[in-house]
């Protein structure tokens, strides 16, 4: 499992595999929730969704965010991801996400 996120290796290749072939360059992607394990939280249920959190430049263009649903959705992932435009939720919900996210490097490479 990833140190930081409650998420096998293969799962976490298998969002960012995902994630890479939507996104726009320059779009950034943090887990939040339940599957941003940190010290002292517990550990998530194995049913329990992924919270995404992106953030571009502009609020994301509802085509892209509705493709991305539908490609987790007919994902082999074990669970729902939710997946949320930072620039299109309010400051108060902006403050819970970034207070418990965990930044996801899109670009890292499986560890062999």
């Amino acid at each position: 499992m990833s140190q930081s996120l409650a998420l096998s290796a293969q799962e976490l290749a298998q969002v960012r595999a995902i994630l890479a072939a939507h996104l726009p360059p320059g779009v950034t992607v943090s887990v939040f929730g339940s599957r941003a394990a940190g010290a002292g939280k517990p550990a998530p249920k194995p049913w329990s969704d992924l919270d995404l959190a992106l953030e571009g430049e502009s609020p994301l263009p509802l085509s892209l965010m509705a493709e991305l649903a539908e490609a987790f959705d007919e994902s082999p992932l074990p669970w729902k991801v939710d997946l949320v435009d930072g620039k299109a939720i309010s400051a108060g919900f902006a403050a819970i996400v970034k207070a418990g996210c965990v930044p996801l490097d899109l670009t890292a490479r499986p560890e062999a």
